[in-house]
């Protein structure tokens, strides 16, 4: 037991590691190549952190067939990015109000988000509606729309109008590489901090699962995303800290979009998508979290007091689970 802990310990560091080295060489990036605050948040940061995600759809799939973790760690992420990580970036944003870090509670954020929240409020459900379609050629088409809509995103994204990186730290390695190459290599390592320490995590998990009685749907639905969606936390929160409350929610609301359409595009075209009733249950949550946050980016600011919503339909979801 005590060995699984220190493994799990020694892959959250890892983690920790890269989403910092991560942060530091991409905003870098962000600068020289001119890229907006929205399109960095929203785009290029989920790709890059959502690659222990990945790792684990694929492995779990084709390696081992188990397509339960699969479908799980897709319904799952948005779950947990909706409810635990937006209450993280939240009661965040209250604690810094109250310390006299910021000058208001409330998230300022670009309008410029509504886009990737539209979209994903919208892809998220026709994912839903799918589950009810038993036609392969159906399934098909939409998967197929799926990933147009995906590549769509990246291109409204990339040339949307947004406030552009104006300061930056140089990155950590530019003590002894030239700065551009620098920030590059950094981006290249924290890819592979974050995949040694996502393995670990995810390998540790299920065996603290097992060890502790655990049921598989359990791990797979509530422990194995909470272990994957850490570098995209850490990235978003690390984001907040900075006062970037655009990019913060961006890395969120990015990962949610990919979680909307690249990924379930490949699960209609890989399993049989059969979704169980705690499975449709956490995607109605996401939902109406995402209905919610949506109408307050659209004003340009999310109130802080969400978090009791975030965390309220969370413990409902539990308790629907564990009964």
């Amino acid at each position: 037991m005590i060995n699984t802990i220190m493994a799990l310990l020694t892959g959250v560091v890892l983690t920790m590691m890269g989403s910092f080295t991560f942060i530091n060489g991409i905003e870098y990036l962000a600068y020289k190549f001119r890229w907006s605050q929205t399109f960095l948040g929203s785009v290029i940061s989920p790709i890059i952190t959502s690659t222990p995600e990945l790792i684990v759809f694929t492995l779990a799939l084709i390696l081992y067939g188990y397509e339960d973790v699969s479908i799980g760690t897709i319904l799952g992420e948005p779950l947990i990015v909706s409810t635990l990580i937006y209450s993280t970036i939240l009661l965040l944003a209250i604690a810094s109000y109250v310390f006299k870090r910021r000058l208001n509670y409330n998230l300022h954020v670009d309008r410029a988000l509504k886009m990737p929240y539209i979209i994903f409020t919208v892809c998220f459900l026709i994912v839903l509606i799918t589950t009810f379609i038993g036609n392969i050629v159906v399934r098909y088409f939409i998967s197929a729309c799926l990933l147009l809509t995906y590549i769509a995103y990246i291109h409204l994204m990339y040339r949307v109008e947004s406030f552009l990186i104006e300061e930056v730290e140089k990155p950590y390695f530019s003590k002894i590489l030239n700065p551009l190459i620098a920030s590059t290599l950094q981006v290249i390592t924290s890819i592979c901090l974050m995949y040694l320490g996502s393995e670990l995590m995810i390998s540790n998990v299920k065996i603290l699962a097992v060890k502790l009685n655990l049921s598989s749907i359990g791990v797979t639905i509530i422990v194995i995303p909470i272990a994957t969606v850490l570098p995209e936390a850490i990235t978003s929160i690390l984001w907040s800290i900075k006062g970037r409350d655009t990019i913060a929610l961006g890395c969120l609301i990015g990962e949610e979009v990919l979680y909307s359409t690249f990924y379930p595009a490949l699960a209609f075209l890989v399993t049989d998508w059969s979704l169980d009733f705690s499975a449709m249950l956490s995607m109605i949550i996401v939902e109406l979290i995402s209905l919610v946050v949506l109408l307050q980016v659209l004003k340009g600011k999310v109130n802080s007091l969400t978090i009791m919503l975030c965390l309220g339909l969370y413990v409902l979801y539990l308790k629907a689970l564990l009964r």
